[in-house]
């Protein structure tokens, strides 16, 4: 995954009562200030990263206690994403690097960025 933005009822955006619809909702209005979605597999860049916008179906987030915003932990659910999602066809086996870059807002001075690499040895 390149750029994905997710809710449930503990975002500070949306309600305790909110739809999965409203979840999806307010999950979209952030991915849609994506301004950059990147993603290398062995140095090589994907391309059309655009055409793989997708919206998850509803999904459980368990919480173990402290591990986000202080809640207490336990199921979370529904939870909903929208984002730039990435599959690729089965590598074969050696070293592999794939590299994932996503900005929210300007890049100079992003709302939210996150970039990972993944260093991945195949058998």
């Amino acid at each position: 995954m390149s750029a994905v933005s997710w809710c449930s009822e503990f975002c500070v955006c949306c309600a305790p009562t909110a739809t999965f619809e409203e979840l999806v909702a307010d999950a979209a209005s952030l991915i849609d200030l994506a301004t950059v979605f990147e993603c290398e597999v062995d140095g090589v860049a994907l391309e059309d990263l655009g055409d793989h916008r997708f919206v998850a179906p509803p999904f459980t987030v368990t919480l173990r206690e402290g591990a986000l915003f202080r809640l207490p932990s336990g199921p979370r659910s529904p939870v909903a994403s929208d984002g730039f999602w990435v599959m690729v066809a089965p590598l074969p086996p050696g070293e592999r690097t794939i590299h994932s870059h996503g900005v929210i807002g300007d890049p100079g001075v992003p709302l939210f960025e996150t970039e990972v690499t993944y260093s991945l040895t195949l058998e």
